[in-house]
């Protein structure tokens, strides 16, 4: 599921490619969208969720969309 492979990436440092986007994202990723990174003792980490991921500083996520001037945003 998608939610279970952005979690994986995300802690791993795999490149994330969502491809075909329209303006519509799922608020789950808006964490890491608007780079919402958190830290305690020297751990970072990201809410997806209920769920707090370790954060690789490394890990790349990217969008692609036929839309000509797209506004990627998660939905609220």
């Amino acid at each position: 599921d998608l939610l279970k492979h952005l979690e994986m990436a995300i802690k791993y440092e795999f490149p994330l490619l969502f491809r075909d986007c329209d303006e519509y994202i799922d608020p789950v990723i808006g964490n890491v969208l608007e780079k919402n990174i958190r830290g305690v003792e020297g751990r970072q980490f990201v809410v997806l969720g209920d769920k707090e991921v370790d954060y690789d500083p490394n890990f790349r996520m990217y969008l692609t969309s036929k839309l000509p001037n797209p506004r990627l945003t998660p939905a609220h």
